[in-house]
């Protein structure tokens, strides 16, 4: 760009006989590539290296965290965008909560299952302890439909066979919220990544009358969305870990 630039200068500008400036045919602001080329010429008659010139990049509105998630684990989709996330909070395999499980059951033993295993990742969590009715049922099902669709789409799935063994996330519905857990096999290298999305709320349901069967919301409520994501796992390390809590099981 820069050759180019002070060969157009030169090549549209002429030299004064009573001087040796260069003037511009034009009665105008110089341009940018006269710009340009000054700036090169002034670095070209020096030992100094130029300093790129920089260009604005268009502005993002994912937040830096989210960009450099989405570069960790590209196969998992963005962060519901409804709602305002904090930064994750990182799960180690020691902690016990029921998001960051996952189950083996043997093809091979009468379909024995296994101890759970723990795993590591990100945890995001939305809580909203003052939401409005109409807030409340619109992020609720807003959050479920989007992983529902989002994730039933892209090749993840509930459970898949490895080495005579079934993986599954985790799986737990209730009155009051649940726990959806998702696979997905990366490549040919033997890890998943599991991404589990849990909405739990609380809100007083109010019969629309006394002898009807629908209901309707009575808020203030409360609404918590979490969402976890694993660090990758190698799934021959995963089955061994299960096999050695499960032998821990057996000799206590």
């Amino acid at each position: 760009m820069g050759i180019f630039s002070v060969a157009y200068v030169l090549t549209y500008s002429i030299y004064s006989k009573n001087s040796q400036e260069l003037e511009s045919p034009y009665n105008s602001k110089p341009k940018i590539s006269e710009l340009i080329a000054g700036y090169y010429r002034k670095y070209l008659a020096s030992d100094e290296t130029p300093k790129p010139i920089k260009k604005d990049l268009p502005t993002k509105k994912e937040k830096k965290e989210d960009l450099v998630n989405r570069l960790k684990y590209p196969n998992v989709p963005k962060l519901y965008d409804r709602v305002k996330w904090p930064n994750p909070v990182t799960i180690s395999d020691e902690m016990q909560d029921s998001f960051n499980e996952v189950y083996l059951i043997s093809l091979d033993e009468n379909s024995k299952v296994f101890e759970s295993v723990r795993v590591r990742g990100k945890l995001w969590i939305y809580d909203n302890k003052d939401i409005s009715s109409t807030a409340f049922l619109s992020t609720r099902e807003g959050f479920t439909n989007y992983y529902d669709t989002v994730l039933s789409t892209n090749d993840w799935t509930g459970e898949f066979n490895y080495n005579n063994f079934i993986i599954q996330g985790i799986s737990a519905d209730g009155v009051m919220g649940g726990f959806y857990g998702w696979l997905q096999r990366i490549g040919e290298n033997q890890v998943i990544t599991i991404i589990v999305y849990n909405e739990g709320y609380f809100a007083n349901m109010l019969p629309t009358s006394p002898t009807s069967r629908s209901s309707v919301i009575e808020c203030p409520c409360s609404l918590k969305l979490q969402v976890f994501v694993s660090d990758p796992i190698n799934l021959d390390d995963l089955i061994s870990q299960a096999i050695e809590l499960d032998q821990k099981k057996s000799n206590n």
